[in-house]
């Protein structure tokens, strides 16, 4: 069996329905590891809780929401003319799913409050044990992208349009936060907001349409967007995947996602079925042959 295709059956089969705990929650009831203050940097303790597995799951499926309406709003800026935050906005839709992937892979970038940043993962075989590990003196978003990449470095079983997308060459790297870091924080880099879009040619949003041409050899506005879309999609379909058994928490997610979706299209019938759309997902989409 492809490595993709067994990631996504190891995830399934570790959802074991929705929990009220969030990882951080568990890794401060966990037993076995002493006070997260005293931890020493990069050094890995070990330490055990029921419903670590319920809990990655659970973030898992919220960063896909905050990636969904990250994405959505920036498709909403950008019909505005607001450009640079529309950017803004799907890096980090670019974000939240590279960290609901990790997480579907049972690791996770971990802040917890007033204690610092924590690598927090498990390996099914082990269960209900996770490994814990302090973090450096670095920051959040670089901890998450390197971990990304190298978790999801060469997986096979990829179509030939989402492998660079979810696996990208060394060469393209950081290439979503060097993007988002010129744009936001280089004088010059940003957009001329009060141009119109079409006169300014500087931005093609989704409406013209984009969506679905996965093309990383774009410019870096398709080719951030075509990350953003890929790797949602990625995330909804290890999610559907995972659920598709427990039809309650399924449609309650999906629910939500499409009342998303509705306030977000402004009425406009055409843009809302374009917003339904993104979430539904199968496997030939992703998947190989």
């Amino acid at each position: 069996m492809q490595r993709i295709k067994i990631e996504i059956q190891r995830a399934a089969n570790q959802f074991r329905g929705p929990c009220k705990e969030w990882i951080r929650n568990c890794v401060e009831e966990a037993s076995g590891i002493p006070l997260l203050r005293s931890f020493q940097s990069k050094q890995e303790y070990v330490g055990s809780h029921d419903n670590i597995s319920a809990a990655f799951f659970k973030e898992a499926a919220w960063f896909i929401d905050i990636s969904y309406i990250s994405y959505l709003t920036g498709y909403a800026l950008a019909l505005k003319g607001n450009t640079t935050w529309s950017v803004i906005c799907i890096y980090y839709s670019n974000f939240y799913s590279a960290n609901a992937l990790l997480r579907f892979r049972f690791n996770s970038i971990t802040r917890i409050k007033g204690q610092g940043i924590f690598e927090v993962s498990f390996k099914p075989n082990d269960f209900p044990t996770f490994k814990i590990r302090k973090c450096g003196p670095s920051q959040s978003h670089d901890y998450l992208w390197n971990f990304y990449y190298k978790l999801w470095k060469g997986i096979m079983g990829l179509n030939n349009l989402y492998n660079p997308i979810i696996s990208p060459p060394a060469s393209e790297y950081h290439f979503e936060r060097n993007f988002r870091s010129r744009i936001n924080y280089s004088p010059g880099e940003g957009f001329g907001e009060f141009k119109s879009i079409k006169k300014s040619n500087k931005w093609s949003p989704i409406g013209s349409p984009v969506i679905y041409q996965f093309n990383p050899t774009a410019n870096e506005l398709l080719k951030l967007e075509a990350y953003s879309v890929g790797r949602l999609r990625m995330a909804l379909l290890i999610e559907s995947e995972a659920i598709k058994n427990i039809s309650s928490r399924s449609s309650f997610n999906l629910v939500i996602r499409q009342k998303i979706a509705e306030r977000f299209s402004g009425g406009d019938s055409k843009l809302k079925k374009k917003f339904s759309e993104l979430l539904f997902v199968e496997p030939q989409e992703i998947l190989s042959s």
